[in-house]
């Protein structure tokens, strides 16, 4: 799967990249990701790291990487 992200002016990309869980009923973890920006080349990948703590099981959830906006999905799972 590829995607579109557009290039800032220097040629890099550097986004804020917040995972954003959403679940019905309470959420008994926590989802732990990067605390620094990802910037990326255009037109290279990148890594979106994150993880659940404590382990669960993410099959049944709704997993989104969202720009700092949040009104832009940059990845959907």
């Amino acid at each position: 799967m590829q995607m579109w992200l557009p290039a800032s002016p220097g040629g890099l990309l550097s986004y804020l990249v917040t995972l954003h869980v959403l679940q019905l009923g309470s959420a008994d973890f926590r989802v732990v990701g990067p605390d620094h920006t990802l910037c990326v080349t255009m037109g290279q990948g990148v890594v979106l790291p994150c993880h659940l703590s404590p382990s669960v099981d993410a099959r049944s959830l709704d997993i989104r990487w969202i720009r700092r906006s949040f009104s832009e999905t940059v990845h959907h799972y």
